[in-house]
């Protein structure tokens, strides 16, 4: 089993989904590796996406200052897509 589509599964355990909806989200997924100081996304970009991070830090940025970190495991821009914004409002960094 992919890593992404157990993670979903236990992401929506509480709100169950269909099983052909999980494997069409992890086949949506593409696995991309970033080096510190790579950007994610920047802020005013179009939201299209939101990524799962599998390893490592990313740093949620506005301006110069940090507002959180994500860490391994944790789903990264999904509030962004299933809202009504259409840019994203901060930047997300690989540290």
């Amino acid at each position: 089993m992919l890593p992404i589509l157990s993670f979903f599964r236990r992401f929506f355990s509480e709100n169950p989904l269909d099983a052909g909806l999980l494997e069409q989200l992890s086949s949506l997924c593409t696995r991309v590796q970033l080096s510190t100081g790579d950007i994610v996304f920047d802020r005013g970009e179009q939201i299209d996406a939101f990524y799962w991070v599998s390893q490592g830090q990313v740093a949620l940025r506005l301006g110069c200052k940090d507002l959180i970190h994500i860490g391994a495991g944790r789903l990264l821009g999904e509030d962004s897509v299933f809202s009504q914004l259409k840019e994203r409002e901060y930047a997300a960094i690989a540290i």
